[in-house]
């Protein structure tokens, strides 16, 4: 994976949101979306969007829809090449998190805690052989950390995605709390 250090202009209306960005991503709260609307007003984009060759918006979709919204012609890049569907995963993670903060909704956590185990190839017994280096460093402690919870409480909330779609939308929505979706989640899918 390469993300290059020259900035591109390229089209607003060229740009696609990532089709798995707003199951991982809450949107900004009202309150954050209008402070980045103002900052874009005064001195326009600072921070490029990250992208692939194919336009595809790895980081800075709240950028994108206010460039869209405010009708600007082309937003500042930084294109992501050579990247596979997990490292663009790893991506759309990481550098979202690091922008916007807490993530509130347990099922969008779930699916991050479930990324970053992929990308690190952790697993819930022992771990898989043959991994690169940059992933065997990387423990169930430390995504546990990254996402802002204990291991008990990563590990509750990562047994959300045994949950039927029904049920999780209710888990996103706090209608069902993590420890009762963690009973439901024991049941099979006809039993759910």
């Amino acid at each position: 994976m390469l993300i290059r250090e020259e900035v591109e202009y390229r089209r607003v209306e060229e740009l696609r949101e990532h089709p798995l960005n707003r199951m991982l991503n809450s949107p900004l709260g009202s309150m954050e979306a209008a402070l980045l609307k103002n900052s874009i007003d005064e001195m326009g984009i600072q921070e490029p969007l990250w992208v692939t060759g194919e336009n595809v918006i790895i980081s800075g979709h709240e950028r994108w829809k206010i460039a869209k919204q405010k009708g600007m012609g082309e937003v500042p890049v930084r294109v992501v090449e050579s990247v596979t569907e997990e490292e663009m995963l790893y991506l759309l993670v990481m550098a979202n998190d690091a922008r916007r903060g807490d993530e509130k909704d347990p099922m969008r956590k779930a699916r991050k805690i479930k990324v970053l185990y992929d990308y690190w190839g952790i697993t819930v017994g022992r771990p898989k052989k043959g991994h690169d280096d940059h992933n065997a460093r990387k423990t169930r402690h430390d995504v546990a950390n990254l996402v802002g919870e204990g291991e008990r409480t990563a590990r509750r909330l990562l047994r959300l995605l045994d949950l039927i779609p029904e049920l999780q939308e209710l888990v996103s929505r706090g209608v069902i709390g993590v420890v009762a979706g963690n009973e439901l989640a024991a049941l099979s899918e006809k039993e759910q």
